[in-house]
């Protein structure tokens, strides 16, 4: 059984050390070809390797710049449970609250922001989340569930997830610019209908705003496009390890969501899901 271990925010990351490392060695390997070419007697020889060894450097500097990276620890790195409260416009009866709940990671793969989602979570304190049909089938709760305060101790220490639920997107930028994935559809064919999301954060390090838009379409078909959107409220902050705003999803679905930080997650047999498909097989009461 596997661990995702949360890092401390004041723990430097690995890759900092790393990207670090790698700059050390490439400075020194640079001094070293200066001190040979400089140790060549002939001028015109010791010219021509001096020419080559700039054209070296030129050419790598793109390289190098990516593999320095900008790494910087900020409050939003690490593990979140979050759950969303909502009302669906198009689901009857009109007025009725739904809920779900999924956990984000956060982490720097090299110089990118690695997101991953779980959306499939167990808590071993289950009460108030599913409830019982007639003829034994357990479905989620209707209503807004909202972790008790020995499931918040639960979520604190940490959550066990299912590793088959996993979504993942790697994403450029910095904190103070923001990141973003790539998204584009590559297929253009008649016959071929493609698909993709772009993952995109705004302001990760004070009023974060992440957003999800997904595309469809085909070389003969206009474009479907979705979006789902968790917006932080003003005044609500990472720092205390609780972030609250609004959600809104392709402008059917409009509510609220909570972020708060999660201990490290363990990943679940998949076999111990089995028990829990019916769960998680539907959103709604039928």
């Amino acid at each position: 059984m596997g661990q995702i271990l949360n890092r401390s925010r004041n723990t430097p990351h690995p890759a900092a050390n790393w990207n670090a490392s790698k700059r050390t060695s490439f400075l020194s390997y640079l001094e070293n070809l200066f001190r040979i070419v400089g140790t060549l007697t002939c001028r015109a020889v010791r010219a021509f390797a001096l020419a080559a060894l700039l054209l070296l450097c030129m050419g790598n500097r793109h390289a190098f710049a990516e593999s320095a990276g900008d790494t910087q620890e900020f409050e939003l790195l690490g593990t979140w449970y979050i759950v969303v409260h909502y009302r669906d416009a198009s689901a009857a009866p009109a007025g009725r609250e739904f809920w779900e709940d999924k956990v984000w990671t956060f982490a720097y793969r090299g110089s990118r922001l690695q997101w991953s989602e779980y959306s499939a979570v167990s808590f071993n304190d289950d009460r108030g989340r599913h409830e019982r049909l007639a003829g034994g089938r357990t479905i989620r709760s209707s209503g807004a569930w909202r972790p008790s305060p020995a499931q918040r101790e639960e979520i604190a220490a940490g959550l066990s997830v299912n590793p088959q639920s996993l979504r993942s997107k790697s994403l450029r930028g910095d904190p103070a610019d923001g990141f973003r994935s790539s998204g584009s559809i590559h297929s253009t064919s008649a016959s071929v209908i493609g698909y993709s999301e772009t993952w995109e954060i705004e302001d990760p390090g004070k009023q974060p705003v992440f957003r999800r838009v997904d595309e469809m379409s085909s070389g003969r078909s206009l474009a479907i496009k979705g979006m789902t959107e968790y917006r932080s409220a003003a005044g609500s902050t990472l720092a205390l390890g609780k972030l609250s705003g609004s959600f809104w999803r392709d402008g059917a679905q409009t509510g609220s969501f909570v972020m708060l930080r999660s201990g490290p997650l363990e990943l679940a047999n998949p076999k111990k899901w089995i028990k829990e498909a019916e769960k998680m097989k539907a959103t709604n009461i039928e």
